[in-house]
């Protein structure tokens, strides 16, 4: 079994002025990924960031939302982190492996920092990685 980690796609990132380039292609594309994963039976969680009071990302802030776009189904896991590294002190580790699951696609906004941060740390934890549809942000 394979999943599919999407990774900070919430307003406090992406809906701003000016808006990111090509924002709209890369929900799209992880929307799509998401429905090819789903109709084989694949995971799919989404992580999110999560800040203190007082932060823009903290719980229930407007920033914290996942974009509206962005397709996220009952059946889906939703994983909150507060660091750059998605494994790091969040039960992201257990869901995989109690899922079954060894070979992980993961997608995202932040490339140079929680994408790639968690990228390396799936590679030490032994994880077939393969992130795609990434941009910088």
């Amino acid at each position: 079994m394979k999943a599919f980690v999407v990774i900070d796609m919430q307003c406090g990132l992406l809906k701003c002025d000016p808006q990111p380039a090509n924002i709209d292609v890369l929900i799209e594309r992880i929307n799509a990924v998401a429905h090819a994963f789903r109709s084989v039976g694949d995971l799919v969680i989404f992580v999110q960031q999560c800040g203190e009071s007082g932060d823009p990302f903290a719980k229930g802030n407007p920033g914290w939302m996942f974009l509206p776009e962005i397709e996220i189904l009952p059946q889906d896991k939703v994983v909150s982190k507060t660091t750059c590294d998605s494994f790091y002190r969040t039960d992201l580790d257990s869901v995989l492996k109690n899922n079954c699951i060894v070979d992980i696609v993961i997608a995202g906004w932040a490339t140079d920092f929680c994408v790639d941060t968690t990228v390396r740390s799936a590679a030490s934890l032994d994880y077939e990685e393969d992130p795609v549809n990434r941009s910088s942000g």
